[in-house]
């Protein structure tokens, strides 16, 4: 993998029921890793244990394939935290609100749900072939059209910010991170400094 390889191909749909989905069958008839899905909005967007994930215009739903090369099944757990703290750096450098990681890999602002992340393998052996790396972020989206539980960046700036520029700040932090597969541990002590929630166990490998 090379820098930029995550700009190379982004799909943008106006609504899909689930950018993983898409990913999927984009992998099934084979694509490049790097690839990015992105929908305004999604009907049958879903969370790590299957539960509806709102998705409505405003917000943020992506979703990237990766072939790796090096990435362990064992390291699955440490990967999967990485891209939060990916994403809420990114999320940092465009609005200068700090998300806060809930093991596995929520992101949280003032208690309420910000973000959510849905990752997605396959693997023959130690290592892993594919990865899809589902991303819904509530960017401007109306705190009426949230579960109770949730909150949007909108809502806690009381304004609305560049989405845009979101989505690529937050594809160069999740980019920088595939670039150093190899070296996921160096990503602990800032891991455990955003996190709210987190097993030691989950950091080991």
């Amino acid at each position: 993998m090379r820098a930029g390889f995550l700009l190379n191909k982004i799909h943008h749909f106006d609504i899909i029921g689930s950018t993983n989905d898409v990913a999927r069958s984009l992998i099934a008839v084979g694509c490049n890793s790097g690839e990015v899905v992105i929908s305004d909005v999604q009907t049958d967007g879903r969370g790590r244990k299957g539960d509806r994930w709102e998705s409505p215009f405003g917000g943020l739903w992506f979703s990237v394939i990766l072939f790796p090369y090096n990435l362990l099944v064992s390291k699955m757990s440490i990967f999967s935290i990485a891209n939060a703290l990916a994403i809420s750096k990114g999320i940092e450098e465009k609005t200068g609100l700090i998300p806060l990681i809930k093991f596995p890999n929520d992101l949280y602002i003032n208690d309420k749900k910000l973000c959510g992340i849905l990752i997605e393998s396959s693997s023959s052996l130690s290592y892993i072939n594919w990865v899809i790396v589902g991303v819904g972020i509530n960017v401007n989206v109306d705190i009426k059209d949230l579960p109770n539980c949730a909150t949007s960046i909108k809502n806690e700036l009381k304004k609305e910010v560049d989405k845009e520029g979101i989505f690529f700040s937050v594809l160069g932090q999740m980019e920088m991170l595939y670039l150093t597969l190899d070296k996921l541990d160096s990503f602990i002590p800032e891991i455990k400094e955003r996190a709210i929630e987190i097993s030691e166990n989950a950091l080991v490998y």
